[in-house]
């Protein structure tokens, strides 16, 4: 533990501050923290957001782990378990979702601009991790997403979308994702020897699956096996274009109405369609029924949900999607939730969210 002069020195010196442990910072002396909490400020804001740092031999690993990442390692019966094999690549490419505003919360990137919530969130970061390096990159990203009144959105886990594709999809099969997001899906896809076909209104999100495709296909040539094609569209409207009975496998994550918003996208369905039933009817059931004609028989649609704002997203999609396809299983996925919550007695330190399995017959 660091005191007496040694403190002093510590604090004159911001070369320590990275390499201050959490309970290293909480025995200074409240002088001492508040002159660190200042210079640590001062550097942030001179170097700006802690976006991921990209990683050549890091990717490299990280795409391996997801080549070699088994079926038995992601499904438990009606669970799947969270791996995050390739996460670091798809997130690194999509810096924007940093910037993403949830419904009645602050974004990440809006309390890292705020002062009095970066001070808050580096103290924070201190008392929970007492074991970390407290002003590191890594510590603070996540202090951040924990923070009062702040979310931050999340990308498919790579490894998950790998193992969904790979069991309810074959060789040279082509897949359709109607709302490819933060590219998670289409990596988990790349190391399969499949077609992949992502939609997106936003050109930030299609930028970056591109980008994901582009960086894999060139430094990983041995590993990736799929083809793609990206469109920037609206995906209600742009699976019209496509032809009957041309794929084996729509999967996707579709937006949960508004719960999630976009700067830079204003055609996002929300927007179109800019209350719950309206939203329903128009993007949701549409999409429901453009994925049943263009899939082959014997394909299937698969979509990852969750009820929100007071919307029963998963009764009704499901609800809607039997009227012409055949529910075959729900899967659970683990959603960790925020320390210090209450803990339910039934489901303990978890939520869950839905993976709904559809099949035409």
């Amino acid at each position: 533990m660091i005191i007496g002069q040694e403190e002093k020195e510590a604090v004159k010196n911001s070369d320590n501050y990275f390499d201050l442990k959490g309970k290293e910072f909480n025995a200074f002396s409240s002088e001492s923290k508040e002159e660190i909490l200042k210079s640590c400020l001062s550097y942030w804001r001179d170097k700006g957001f802690p976006y991921y740092d990209k990683d050549d031999a890091k990717f490299e690993k990280e795409i391996m782990s997801l080549k070699g990442i088994k079926n038995s390692d992601i499904f438990d019966k009606s669970a799947i378990k969270n791996k995050v094999n390739g996460l670091k690549i798809a997130n690194f490419f999509n810096p924007q979702l940093w910037h993403v505003k949830v419904k009645n919360a602050y974004s990440p990137i809006e309390r890292f601009y705020d002062d009095k919530a970066l001070t808050k969130i580096l103290i924070n970061s201190a008392k929970m991790w007492p074991d970390r390096y407290s002003f590191r990159p890594g510590s603070i990203r996540s202090s951040i997403r924990l923070y009062s009144k702040t979310r931050a959105v999340t990308n498919f886990y790579p490894a998950i979308a790998k193992a969904i594709i790979k069991r309810y999809s074959n060789d040279n099969d082509t897949v359709v994702d109607f709302s490819s997001g933060f590219g998670g899906r289409l990596l988990g896809c790349l190391v399969l020897n499949r077609k992949y076909i992502g939609i997106d209104p936003s050109f930030a999100q299609i930028n970056g699956c591109k980008s994901i495709y582009e960086y894999c296909s060139t430094n990983f040539k041995n590993v990736v096996r799929s083809s793609i094609q990206l469109f920037q569209s609206k995906a209600e409207e742009k699976l019209e274009e496509f032809e009957d009975e041309f794929c084996s496998l729509v999967f996707s994550s579709p937006p949960y109405f508004d719960h999630e918003r976009y700067e830079d996208c204003k055609n996002q369905s929300h927007i179109n369609y800019n209350n719950y039933e309206d939203w329903r009817t128009n993007f949701l059931i549409k999409i429901i029924n453009e994925s049943y004609r263009i899939l082959k028989k014997n394909g299937y649609l698969i979509v990852h949900l969750k009820n929100v704002n007071g919307h029963d997203l998963v009764l009704d999609f499901i609800s809607e999607a039997n009227k012409k396809f055949t529910l075959k299983k729900i899967y659970k996925k683990e959603v960790k939730r925020r320390p210090y919550r209450y803990i339910d007695k039934y489901n303990g330190s978890y939520n869950y969210e839905k993976i709904i399995v559809m099949k035409k017959v």
